[in-house]
């Protein structure tokens, strides 16, 4: 099929230390039954052997474009270097842990362009080597700030249950797909972000710029879980506390409107510096340092934080009013505190992490 038929498509992959992934997740990506795309696999400074297979593979594959990286930025800078390289009108996102299914562009694509106020969706992730166990199809805003997943990562099972199309403030970039127009009116990826949150943020810009995040449930992605505990076990717990606060924090301080941020900010704020002190009760004095660190770093980058909520406002087109209500969902607080439980991974404590 011609690109007047099939809208082209870019598949960025990021790439960090994980070869024993890369090779099966590029197999998979190019049984794709969608016809018009290249991939662009942006290496993020790996020490182990990608960097020597990604030149073999690159050997055999014409659609296949590579960047390398001379050392780790993060995911989010990662993606936008792969962005800037695209030539494709869509750009899908999946990360290098994931098993697509033939079709998941396909009815990715098909989804998005019956509407162009749809900016951005959503694959299924199923959990891989699981009978159809849900990771992620989506996620909405909470009264406090904090996200309320579409479905209870890793508990509920794929029985169709999810299968509407619907909206949500957000999807994970562990496989989404975002038409270059919303991408460009929302601005990309914040660089700064490094790791977690970074598609959160961009998807509510794209909601702000005037666009629709949505689900597609027939776009279906198989996704290892945990896979950043074994590439980077003796960073991973910091972070997850760093980063997720201060990221958290940060994306409502920059997207909320000034009703809205009134509303979020107090809460959410409290509540971190209440499982900062949960953490220093039993003991985990590194864990509530690191979040106390992320906040003392927003309290002490006022010019930062300001000029990041200008740049995220001026890409505004529509009021809260607009669409907050669609990607709000009340939860009581036994939600969140059970997500606190010692016996949970301390990765999923407020659902800023999808096993990334």
């Amino acid at each position: 099929m011609g690109q007047d038929i099939d809208p082209s498509v870019s598949i960025v992959i990021v790439n960090f230390n994980g070869a024993k992934f890369l090779q099966s997740c590029l197999e998979a990506v190019w049984q794709c039954d969608y016809l018009d795309f290249e991939v662009i696999v942006v290496d993020n400074g790996s020490t182990d052997s990608s960097c020597d297979l990604l030149r073999h593979v690159e050997e055999q594959r014409s659609n296949l474009k590579i960047i390398f990286l001379p050392e780790n930025l993060g995911p989010s800078a990662a993606r936008n270097y792969g962005a800037r390289a695209a030539k494709g009108r869509y750009l899908a996102f999946v990360d290098n842990d994931t098993r697509p299914q033939p079709g998941w562009l396909t009815s990715a694509i098909k989804t998005l362009s019956e509407d162009t106020r749809r900016g951005a969706c959503q694959c299924k992730l199923l959990l891989e080597d699981t009978d159809g166990i849900i990771d992620c199809i989506g996620e909405y805003l909470g009264q406090n700030g904090f996200l309320v997943q579409a479905a209870i990562a890793g508990q509920e099972r794929d029985v169709g249950q999810h299968d509407q199309v619907k909206s949500i403030l957000a999807a994970k970039s562990a496989a989404m797909v975002v038409t270059r127009e919303a991408f460009v009116a929302a601005g990309g990826f914040d660089d700064d972000y490094f790791i977690y949150l970074e598609d959160t943020d961009l998807c509510w810009r794209i909601w702000l710029s005037g666009f629709q995040v949505i689900t597609v449930p027939t776009s279906v992605v198989h996704h290892h879980s945990g896979t950043s505990s074994i590439i980077i076990p003796d960073r991973i717990n910091f972070l997850v506390k760093y980063y997720g606060c201060r990221n958290y924090v940060l994306t409502i301080l920059k997207n909320a409107g000034p009703g809205l941020l009134f509303r979020l900010l107090p809460t959410h704020i409290m509540l971190w510096i209440g499982l900062a002190v949960y953490h220093a009760s039993r003991g985990q004095v590194r864990s509530a340092q690191w979040i106390l660190q992320a906040l003392f770093w927003i309290g002490s980058h006022p010019r930062i934080v300001f000029a990041k909520r200008k740049k995220a406002q001026s890409v505004r087109r529509v009021s809260d009013k607009a669409f907050i209500p669609s990607v709000l969902r009340h939860r009581p607080f036994g939600y969140y505190l059970a997500k606190t439980s010692p016996a949970r991974a301390i990765g999923n404590t407020l659902g800023w992490d999808k096993g990334r």
